[in-house]
């Protein structure tokens, strides 16, 4: 990614990637709302959690350009491919 890419602008902007991590996925909307309430508009969402995918896909259908969704916890290129179809930048 270069330097000056829109998507390392925002992060440098928003100067904090909060990982979203929840116990059940019931909490996840209210979790990412409250972020975007709070100015924080850049997010990691964990594939570690168990329904992770379904969750990032589930943020970028709600929040679209509104937040930065990014995957963390990706292990392999498959994982890190299912991401990005899901709307992880």
């Amino acid at each position: 990614m270069e330097p000056n890419s829109p998507t390392l602008q925002r992060i440098s902007r928003c100067g904090i990637v909060a990982a979203v991590r929840v116990q059940d996925a019931s909490q996840f909307p209210g979790s990412v709302e409250s972020l975007l309430a709070g100015g924080l508009d850049v997010a990691e969402i964990a594939m570690s959690m168990n329904g992770g995918i379904r969750m990032l896909e589930s943020a970028a259908a709600l929040f679209g350009g509104a937040m930065l969704l990014g995957a963390g916890t990706v292990l392999d290129a498959e994982t890190a491919r299912f991401c990005i179809l899901a709307g992880a930048k």
